[in-house]
């Protein structure tokens, strides 16, 4: 009952699991949401099939106006091909249908020390709009895989792609000037929340027409359409009800990182970037989203008379960065480490540039347990890689030393063999400071996937796929094809995704009793019932907020759910003989239960014998 009461939480950064009860997480997301300035409560009728028919409509313009082929439209968003003259029909498959979009909060643990983290403490939070399977989310891939992503890349030339990029530029920085130098790093304040649409948008219409001349005014419209509406349908639930922003544009949407580049490079292009804005002391100025870094020649007062400047002309735009008391604005002297993503650097007089390892002190530094049941490979490549990622980072023979014996402890903490661990380590000693990227030609993916769920994909698998491949070839059609059937595995739900049920606590309603319920609602009197069959489970499910078993006489609390819900175990009870039965399933419960029912259709009645057992009674119960 207590464990019930409590939520585990993902912290913001770290890989940290918060265990907090639950009223007091639940407080934190609804102070968040019930701020009238930020977020409407747009109320619980449900918003997104009218904005679902309306990016249809988009795309069934795209393909008239011939902006996207046949194939792309139906592949997206699953617009079927015309037939008699009639416009688009939608296509049934669930793939193309929209799920519930939601909130949820992740705990900012890395604002507070480490010492300060006991219960009761006032946590800051960071709400994340979980936009992943919502109404535009396949629409908004397609335009950023196609579309956006390279107008990126082009147009924001201060860009980093990760930590590699950034030491090869510091690299490069100390090989070009022998002049002393001052890191400094920056931060925007709420970045997300202060970008408004109407500059996000006019960004983005600079970039096109910069680097897309050759696009069409009805295009680019078309494009832009695409963009404006992804923006205007960042709406979610919580709870009962639904909430869309008032400010800024989401954090979860698949546009947002690449939107939010484009527009601060172009507030940073017409603040610092044009030649007459440029100060003689910055040597360089590089960018992760919204993570700054950059190196200075002059004092730490020409620094700050010049940050000051630039922080006046970003409120200009909504912007500003972040100042000394949130820990963001950071300037460092010759000797002292600067921070930036997860590299600690600084210019020593004599031995030029030193880098280590930023690890926060809120950072779990927890890993895959050795005891879990993954394939044996993987465990020595985990280490292997974070003592790679170690390697790459730190150029100092001695600091590199020292972060190896603490991931060596880490790994010894996490049941790591001590062997495994040191040999791994020593040969990554041996091994020379790399960073160059692997380009790997980008292989088409296999015409048909073989899908391996809940499970490794074993020698005989591979076996089978060959002789599969051998039979196919030998059709005219697929002669060319040397691996018609590629083999990937679908990773199963593990402990962590049963432990945070992040979609399950936001649209939680309190209001409501635990127990199982119907999938549709039953039609009130007076109302014209829905097209289509009615659910046949729906008529079986108890609504019971326990179960209390006939032979051990132990009472069962069943969690909310209905006949949808899958990975479960589930009670049947027989109506006249009132002898249950237990089962498990990973299917949809629906999909079992039409099982049952099937079976009992196809199986004439039994009468009971000695030989019979309860549980097989139980099975072939037939309801009245």
């Amino acid at each position: 009952k207590q464990w019930y009461q409590r939520r585990v939480v993902q912290a913001d950064k770290g890989g940290a699991l918060c265990i907090v009860p639950k009223l007091f997480i639940k407080a934190l997301e609804e102070k968040k949401l019930n701020d009238p300035v930020r977020y409407e409560n747009i109320g619980e009728s449900d918003p997104t099939s009218k904005a679902h028919e309306k990016l249809l409509n988009y795309w069934r313009f795209g393909e008239d106006n011939c902006y996207i082929s046949r194939d792309e439209c139906y592949d997206v968003v699953g617009l079927c091909e015309k037939k008699n003259g009639k416009q688009q029909r939608p296509s049934t498959s669930s793939c193309f249908k929209p799920r519930t979009p939601y909130f949820y909060g992740l705990l900012k643990i890395h604002k507070l020390d480490p010492q300060n983290l006991k219960p009761g403490v006032d946590i800051p939070i960071r709400l994340v709009t979980d936009l992943s399977q919502s109404v535009t989310s396949r629409s908004d891939k397609f335009l950023n895989w196609k579309y956006l992503q390279s107008i990126q890349e082009e147009f924001c030339v201060d860009l980093v792609r990760d930590s590699t990029e950034a030491l090869r530029w510091l690299e490069e920085q100390s090989k070009l000037s022998k002049l002393s130098k001052n890191g400094f790093s920056w931060d925007f304040s709420a970045l997300y929340d202060n970008l408004t649409p109407s500059l996000v948008k006019e960004a983005l219409s600079v970039a096109i027409k910069e680097l897309r001349p050759q696009w069409t005014d009805g295009f680019t419209k078309w494009i832009m359409d695409l963009v404006n509406h992804s923006l205007d349908s960042s709406f979610a639930k919580y709870g009962r009800n639904w909430y869309k922003g008032l400010v800024g544009i989401p954090t979860g949407g698949s546009l947002s990182v690449t939107l939010a580049n484009i527009a601060v490079y172009y507030v940073l292009r017409k603040i610092i970037y044009l030649n007459d804005n440029i100060p003689e002391e910055l040597l360089g100025l590089k960018r992760f989203v919204d993570d700054l870094c950059g190196l200075w020649t002059g004092s730490k007062e020409s620094f700050e008379l010049w940050s000051d400047k630039v922080n006046e002309e970003l409120r200009v735009y909504g912007l500003s960065i972040k100042d000394k008391s949130e820990t963001a604005w950071d300037f460092n002297e010759p000797g002292q480490d600067t921070v930036f993503l997860d590299i600690r650097f600084n210019f020593d007089a004599n031995v030029g540039l030193l880098t280590d390892v930023n690890i926060k002190k809120t950072d779990a530094r927890v890993y895959l347990h050795f005891s879990s049941h993954h394939p044996k490979q993987m465990f020595p490549s985990i280490v292997y890689s974070q003592a790679l990622r170690l390697r790459r980072i730190i150029n100092n023979k001695e600091t590199l030393q020292n972060r190896l014996n603490e991931l060596k402890g880490c790994f010894l903490r996490s049941g790591y063999p001590r062997k495994m661990v040191q040999s791994i380590i020593d040969d990554v000693l041996t091994r020379p400071r790399v960073l160059e990227y692997n380009r790997t030609p980008n292989k088409p993916p296999a015409p048909v996937l073989w899908v391996q769920t809940f499970s490794t994909v074993t020698e005989l698998i591979h076996e089978l796929a060959s002789d599969a491949n051998k039979i196919i070839q030998l059709s005219p059609a697929w002669k060319d094809e040397k691996h018609a059937i590629g083999i990937v595995s679908r990773r199963g739900r593990n402990l962590g995704d049963m432990l945070l049920k992040r979609k399950a606590f936001a649209l939680e309603d309190t209001s409501t009793s635990t127990g199982t319920t119907r999938c549709t609602p039953i039609t009130p009197p007076g109302q014209k019932k829905k097209r289509g069959r009615p659910c046949e489970s729906c008529n079986l499910m108890s609504n019971q907020k326990k179960i209390i078993s006939n032979v051990t006489k132990k009472t069962y609390v069943t969690p909310s759910g209905d006949c949808k819900s899958s990975r479960l175990i589930y009670g049947a009870q027989c109506l006249l003989c009132k002898i249950q039965y237990t089962g498990q399933t990973v299917n949809k419960l629906q999909t079992r239960i039409c099982g049952h029912r099937s079976h009992m259709n196809r199986t004439p009645d039994i009468e009971p014998t000695e030989d019979t057992d309860e549980a097989s009674l139980a099975s072939l119960a037939k309801p009245p």
